[in-house]
């Protein structure tokens, strides 16, 4: 058996800490809104999961579009800047509007944007964005091959 919890980060930690108080230890996923630090610090609240950290977190399995702690270089590369920056850990919200801009950027690269004549500019930048279609023109990014 295992347990879907469809919850926002703070209810979702709070739903479990309860649930495994019970004695229930059967595997939980959770989405993408609990791959946040705002999650995992949820159960820091809990004696039990501070004194043995996974008390309450081990067995929980999370649906994202990104892992930093499996990703490729480029983005610890990121995660390291944005951290050091913010004072805090980006999540993959972060990540995705980070390859966003850099799409813009290369295509904008790629157009010879002159940035003097902004109509014909605005049309090179979807003209561009549209050319990218396939992997082969793809954009590598802090979240893998854009296109």
């Amino acid at each position: 058996m295992v347990l879907f919890i469809a919850a926002h980060a703070g209810f979702a930690s709070r739903l479990i800490y309860r649930i495994r108080n019970v004695g229930l230890t059967t595997p939980i996923i959770v989405p993408d809104s609990c791959a946040s630090d705002a999650f995992w610090k949820g159960f820091q609240i809990y004696s039990k999961e501070r004194q043995f950290p996974g008390y309450y977190s081990n067995g929980i399995y999370v649906t994202t579009h990104l892992l930093f702690d499996i990703s490729n270089e480029s983005s610890l590369a990121f995660y390291d800047t944005f951290h050091e920056r913010y004072g805090e850990a980006p999540d993959w919200i972060a990540a995705h509007a980070y390859d966003a801009t850099m799409m813009i950027v290369e295509t904008a690269k790629r157009q010879h944007i002159s940035g003097f004549n902004i109509p014909s500019d605005r049309q090179k930048i979807q003209k561009g964005l549209a050319e990218i279609n396939h992997i082969d023109n793809a954009i590598e990014g802090v979240t893998g091959l854009n296109c």
